[in-house]
This record gives C-alpha cells, sequence and structure tokens, in this order.
C-alpha cells in the first residue's frame, strides 16, 4: 500500500452497544426510548427475562473514555431500577471520519478478516454490495462468541452524519462479567484474535489461489478468455504480489510469471482493485485498531468530538 495513504488509517475507538440481561420485565419510561431497546425473553423454564440493549452515546452526545461510558451506564441502570444483571454482549465501535474511508481501506480489511475467519474456522463471512449498484457496503465473520462489521457508515446513514465508516468488534460475554472485565475482553482478547489473523494471512493467499484455479481452467484454459481479463476480474482477490506470481506459476500456462505479474500491475492498476499489501501494512492496521480500542479503554481521548469535520 502507498505509504502516504497507509498513515491515513486512523480510527477513533468507542462502546455502541451494549446488551445485559435481567429477570422480570423492565419498564423502559418513554423518554428513554432512544436509549434502551428492551426485548422480552422466555428461558426454557418459561420464566421471563429482558434483554436491554442499552447505547449511552444517545443519553448526553457521543462518548470517547470508558470512565464516562462507565458512569453513563450506572446512570441508566439505575433509572431503570436494574442492580441484577448480567452483560450478555458488548459492541466496540472503532470510527473514520475520512472521506472515501471504506472504499480506500475496503480491501485490506477483506485480506484481515478473512484471515480472521480462517484462523477460527468461520464460516459466517460474508461482503454485501447494493442490489443496482455493486457498491460495497459491508464485511462481516460472525461466530457465536464474537463478530467483526466493517461497512460504510455514511451509505447506512444515507449520507448524514460525519462518521464514514465503522469497524465494529462485538463480544458475546459469559458468566457474571463486569464493566471491567470488558476492558480485558477489549484490551486483550482481542489483540489475540487480530494476531491470530495475521498469522494466517500467508494461507489467507492460497485459500484464495485455490478458490480461482477451477475458474481460470474453465474460462481462460477451455473457453480462451484472455489471461489479464481473467486477472481483472479477480483482481479483488490479490492481496500481494507473490500471490499473484505463485498463482501464474501454479495455473502452468504461463512463460514468466514475474513479467506477467508486474506488466499487469503497471498497465491495470488504475482499471481494477489491484492494491497489494505487505505484512508491514498489515501489521499496521492492526496496530492502529489496537491503539484507538485501548485509547478509549484507557481514557486517553476527550469526550467530545464536537469540532470534528468530514475531511
Amino acid at each position: 500500500m502507498n505509504k502516504e495513504k497507509l498513515q491515513r488509517y486512523k480510527l477513533t475507538g468507542s462502546v455502541h452497544t451494549l446488551q445485559v440481561r435481567c429477570q422480570g420485565e423492565i419498564m423502559v419510561p418513554e423518554e428513554m426510548s432512544d436509549v434502551v431497546d428492551c426485548r422480552m425473553r422466555h428461558n426454557k423454564k418459561g420464566e421471563l427475562y429482558s434483554l436491554l440493549v442499552i447505547n449511552p452515546n444517545v443519553l448526553d452526545g457521543d462518548i470517547f473514555n470508558y470512565s464516562d461510558y462507565q458512569t453513563a451506564i450506572g446512570q441508566i441502570l439505575s433509572e431503570l431500577q436494574v442492580s441484577d444483571y448480567q452483560i450478555t454482549r458488548t459492541d466496540l465501535r472503532l470510527d473514520s471520519i475520512q472521506k472515501n474511508f471504506y472504499q480506500d481501506y475496503w480491501k485490506i480489511h477483506r485480506f484481515l478478516l478473512t484471515g480472521l475467519a480462517l484462523a477460527y474456522s468461520i464460516t459466517n463471512k460474508y461482503k454485501t454490495e447494493k442490489l443496482d449498484s455493486n457498491k460495497k457496503i459491508s464485511l462481516s465473520v460472525k461466530t457465536s462468541g464474537f463478530q467483526v462489521e466493517f461497512y460504510d457508515k455514511l451509505d447506512e446513514m444515507n449520507g448524514s452524519g460525519f462518521v464514514t465508516a465503522r469497524f465494529e468488534e462485538r463480544s458475546r460475554v459469559r458468566g457474571n462479567a463486569t464493566l471491567t472485565d470488558l476492558q480485558t475482553e477489549f484490551g486483550n482478547n482481542w489483540k489475540t484474535r487480530w494476531q491470530r489473523a495475521l498469522d494466517k494471512l500467508d494461507y489467507v493467499q492460497k485459500h484464495y489461489n485455490a478458490l480461482m484455479k477451477p475458474e481460470y481452467r474453465e474460462k481462460v484454459l477451455g473457453h480462451g478468455m484472455k489471461v489479464n481479463e481473467f486477472l481483472m476480474l479477480h483482481a479483488e482477490d490479490f492481496f500481494t504480489r507473490h500471490q499473484l506470481i505463485q498463482f501464474l506459476y501454479e495455473v502452468g500456462n504461463i512463460e514468466n510469471p514475474e513479467a506477467l505479474a508486474d506488466n499487469f500491475k503497471r498497465r491495470y492498476k488504475n482499471k481494477c482493485d489491484l492494491e497489494f499489501y505487505t505484512m508491514a501494512d498489515c501489521q499496521y492496521v492492526v496496530n492502529e485498531i489496537n491503539r484507538a480500542a485501548d485509547s478509549f479503554l484507557n481514557n486517553e481521548i476527550m469526550s467530545k468530538m464536537t469540532q470534528i469535520q468530514v475531511v
């Protein structure tokens, strides 16, 4: 990735929502309905319980440090007269206000999320596009224990607001976790997950090459499609120069894979999504994800962002 572009990759951390479970029916006053969504459920014994999905950012504006977050959650639960509860899920949001952030960094996030999916054998993984325009709008991997989603926030909000893209780490919590325990989940456990994703990036390249080879044999060797045409069709599936060269060696009908790969990149890099990454690029992105989370968890960020403008 271009060094200047890589250094523009910046995120701001906060908690999006907290989900808690408590026994019985919780009555949410109308004036708090934008802050708390109450969902009634029955357990296997037929006993009624409430799932409260709390967005503390709605209370007095966006919260950007963990101390203010804890205070807001305590205030909300107190007003609902809830003292006995179990945390079941928390979503940490990492936001960008940069113009075109989602489009600019979609591909490297796909690289990393595929690494995460392979590291944890995740089958529930997908990318979504607009039905009528093929515009990319989200990437996601989901397990029973955690989820990650990177999405075009500006598109979701129909162009309103100053957040252009959002990267969410979502954790399901078991046992008697406290708000303090969440600092360990997002401060430590997610670092382990991202390291495992980084460790799988070599395999990611082999994975995509294996998926593409049968199609190459059918379309190029079987039906005469030009090699460059095939490579343009799958430009977003090649993440490194090494991966592309290795693919060209493996398909077996290319005389000089290195020269073809370099010529293709030189001729078509502005016509398709043929951006290549180094392991250092991916490490930089993961470091920024972790830094943004840590800054929020360690109360290093100012509690208001009222002066920020979309650039």
